[in-house]
């Protein structure tokens, strides 16, 4: 579910703004056929072109009077060719020189003190790579004893990199360099720390030292999301109450800065509308509601904030511990009712939503089907729920599947289910308690079972105590 399409862009027009208007940059490549050259910048976690240039005597020529590139790492790029350089708190008007081959290697820098201190880090971290990997490929078949001192020398390279990276956040602190190095590098525990939680808590609670989040360079780096991304992935617990936390706290530490504040909400809110991790739909409500449909996001379009209404609506009644929506059926004689609420007596209901010729649902009813009688063991039934209205090829694809459980179908389109149980794709499974409360939802046929016998044994431990 794509539920803010165009906004990146929309954030991005914002670009070609502030600081000194224009922009020179010259780049000569030794031994390039390419017509023409790409002038791009990271935004985000993704690479935007911006201007194109024509290749000229192996040379190229990007300028603007009007246009503006604000503080952040750029690139010059062509098919066989691709260099960065990074804009940051001086007149953008420099020239690079460099060869097709291995242009970092060759890079001379004119008119940027900045871009020099780049393209001397970008050198020393390329050979260090080298070196890395060399190292690496030579302890794949050595023995215990060589492998040992390899690894050794391989620490070595480690300690250099990071004594590098540790000179220049000292002596060029306040170069963009130096604050995508910050940018980059994990939190250093103390050595007292030896609390496996303890590590954690401190990592968490110091994810974010010495890093601006409300710096707008730091959004046009190749970083910056990744950054977002390895707090809420590694250190927030994957739990909905606790995700909105994060999220509160990474929207407090861009308080200053809009563009950022707005790129991390919609990357977001893109994020959780399209979750892998079950009952992770619920932090998509919670930022909607929170941040898009209560008045906040005035800068968005009135379109877009329908849509994103439109798609809460639909979720907010069928995420987990919802009771389930009711939907009447008929079974396959078309002449008997199919009432959810008079399944009472098995413990756990899954209802399977399935289209019969849905390439993955071929693969998941058999799934379904093998684990049927584990499930039925464990006081559960199975509601297949057909998405089409073909009443002949449904007919046809229950008997040539020799589906044993209870199958509906709503062929006169009587019990909107879609809306209800939000089926935007097929299948789709939902199991049900004893309440006939949802516990799960858009899980795969081969966890139906497992899953159930987990909540079985989660209740058990519950009424222990």
């Amino acid at each position: 579910m794509r539920v803010i399409a165009g906004v990146f862009l929309f954030l991005l027009s914002f670009q070609l703004s502030a600081q000194q208007a224009g922009y020179d940059i010259r780049m000569s490549v030794k031994g390039i056929e390419d017509k023409e050259l790409m002038l791009g910048v990271h935004y985000g976690g993704k690479q935007y072109l911006l201007d194109t240039a024509q290749v000229v005597g192996q040379a190229a020529h990007f300028t603007s009077a009007d246009d503006t590139l604000k503080n952040g790492i750029y690139f010059i790029y062509s098919p066989d060719f691709y260099v960065e350089f990074v804009v940051h708190d001086e007149p953008v008007k420099f020239a690079f020189e460099t060869q097709k081959e291995d242009p970092v290697k060759h890079l001379k820098v004119h008119g940027s003190t900045e871009n020099q201190v780049f393209a001397n880090y970008q050198r020393f971290i390329q050979a260090q790579t080298a070196a890395r990997k060399a190292l690496s490929e030579g302890a794949k078949d050595a023995d215990e004893a060589a492998k040992k001192k390899l690894d050794e020398q391989i620490e070595k390279l480690s300690k250099a990199v990071r004594e590098h990276q540790d000179s220049i956040t000292r002596n060029y602190s306040n170069t963009m360099l130096a604050k995508v190095i910050r940018l980059g590098r994990p939190v250093i525990i103390p050595e007292s720390i030896t609390d496996q939680l303890e590590k954690y808590k401190y990592a968490q609670k110091h994810f974010f030292d010495d890093i601006d989040l409300n710096d707008q360079a730091l959004i046009r780096t190749p970083l910056f999301e990744s950054k977002v991304d390895d707090y809420l992935e590694k250190y927030t617990i994957r739990m909905p109450d606790s995700v909105m936390l994060s999220i509160d706290r990474l929207v407090a530490l861009t308080d200053k800065n809009n563009e950022n504040q707005r790129h991390i909400l919609v990357t977001l809110l893109n994020k959780y509308a399209n979750t892998k991790y079950m009952g992770m739909e619920q932090v998509f409500v919670d930022m909607a509601e929170k941040y898009f449909l209560s008045g906040k996001a005035s800068w968005m379009t009135e379109k877009t904030l329908a849509d994103i209404r439109k798609n809460v609506n639909s979720l907010r009644p069928n995420l987990i511990g919802q009771p389930a929506p009711q939907i009447h059926l008929v079974d396959t004689t078309l002449t008997e009712p199919i009432f959810m609420e008079y399944i009472t007596d098995p413990d756990y209901l899954v209802l399977y939503f399935y289209d019969p010729d849905c390439g993955f649902c071929k693969k998941e009813t058999p799934a379904l089907l093998k684990d049927y009688d584990g499930i039925r063991d464990l006081n559960a039934e199975v509601l297949g729920i057909t998405t089409i209205t073909d009443v002949k090829r449904w007919k046809s694809y229950v008997k040539e599947m020799d589906m044993r459980w209870i199958n509906g179908a709503d062929p006169y389109g009587r019990s909107p289910f879609r809306e209800m149980y939000y089926i935007k794709s097929t299948p789709m499974i939902y199991i049900l308690d004893r309440n006939r409360e949802i516990i799960a939802r858009r899980i795969g046929a081969g966890k139906v079972k497992e899953f159930i016998k987990f909540h079985q044994k989660q209740k058990k431990e519950e009424n222990r105590q």
